[in-house]
């Protein structure tokens, strides 16, 4: 029994060997992603700025595939950090400072994910008023359709009278 348990902790020392070396790694890599991103991202909004409509929130929509790209690594690192802390706190027992570091990377997750969606909720409400200002549009354009319509038939209709009156007119004068 005594080797199964050097051999279990012979495991949990390498499974958390493991996961410590994929999040350095993937810290080491978001480090500079996040920048690059987080560039990408503002010269698209700038871009955006220069265009409307359809167009506009074609180019947000590719701001907020980058922004969710990037929130959901984050989210993933912060998985992985808890995950760690909890082989830690599984091999170490209740002890506090194991269960503090559990606590911190449980909240570190609910950070990553409230950034993620805090980030995207801005894009997807930049999209959302070209939406309603594209409706807007439309609505205007049927509005002034409409208009355009009833002033053509008011003259059609003020054209029709006066042939009338001018047909009326020719004949009164025949029948005289």
């Amino acid at each position: 029994q005594t080797a199964q348990l050097v051999q279990q902790g012979i495991e949990n020392g390498q499974k958390l060997a493991d996961l410590n070396a994929k999040i350095d790694s993937d810290e080491r890599k978001l480090i500079v992603d996040r920048e690059k991103t987080n560039l990408e991202v503002q010269k698209i909004r700038a871009e955006a700025l220069e265009l409307e409509g359809n167009a506009r929130k074609k180019v947000l929509g590719e701001a907020i595939a980058l922004a969710e790209d990037l929130s959901a690594r984050e989210t993933e690192l912060a998985k992985t950090r808890l995950a760690a802390a909890q082989l830690t706190l599984q091999a170490n027992g209740d002890d506090k400072e194991a269960l503090k570091a559990v606590a911190e990377a449980q909240a570190a997750v609910f950070a990553a994910q409230t950034t993620a969606f805090t980030e995207t909720l801005k894009l997807k409400k930049e999209v959302e008023a070209i939406d309603k200002q594209i409706s807007a549009d439309a609505a205007k354009r049927i509005e002034d359709d409409n208009k355009q319509k009833d002033v053509q038939l008011e003259l059609d209709l003020d054209r029709s009278e006066k042939r009338k009156e001018a047909l009326v007119g020719l004949q009164e004068l025949k029948l005289e």
